[in-house]
């Protein structure tokens, strides 16, 4: 059995996911979570650990902690008592970064995606904060469409000389949004 089976082990699915944020001891569960959500598009654009150790496939519960550390803010996405998602948020000024969104391969389709924009806007929006940006392989047009029908906006393409790939910045102006309430 590994670490993410010990620790994500309830055979009681609450139907509801919800969010909470996370501290160190919960750090080497969210690395496995975000590891195992981001393989498979690694494997698809062909990232390795040699060509692009900054992947989330590549994660370790260290790099979390540096984050942590940074005063970023990471949230764990939970059914019961089993992560099956994450993501960080990254706050500078008025604007936050939206990172390692993940959600566990057995999981996705069922709107836990969705549900993580949701929640990551409603947390920006209590803290002031005017925008959210999200950096993604360019070429990843299944991504980016759905990115865009959640209200991003296509902002410009960034060359960095340590990715394989170019990265797609995408913005969701938060004085924009209108909300259904």
């Amino acid at each position: 059995m590994t670490e993410l089976e010990l620790c994500n082990g309830d055979s009681l699915q609450a139907k509801e996911p919800m969010i909470r944020r996370l501290g160190q001891d919960e750090l080497n569960v969210a690395a496995q979570v975000i590891r195992e959500s981001f393989i498979t598009v690694a494997n698809e654009f062909g990232l390795t650990s040699e060509n692009c150790p900054t992947n989330g496939a590549f994660t370790q519960s260290k790099h979390l902690k540096v984050d942590l550390e940074k005063g970023c803010f990471l949230f764990g996405v939970y059914l019961g008592m089993k992560m099956i998602g994450f993501f960080e948020l990254v706050y500078k000024e008025n604007h936050a970064t939206l990172e390692k969104v993940a959600i566990l391969p057995a999981e996705r389709g069922n709107k836990y995606g969705k549900f993580i924009l949701d929640k990551a806007q409603e947390i920006a929006r209590n803290d002031h904060i005017k925008q959210i940006d999200i950096g993604i392989i360019k070429e990843n047009t299944r991504l980016k469409r759905w990115y865009q029908k959640n209200g991003y906006q296509i902002v410009r393409s960034e060359k960095y000389t340590h990715l394989p790939f170019v990265v797609l910045i995408m913005q969701l102006n938060l004085n924009d949004e209108v909300t259904n309430e």
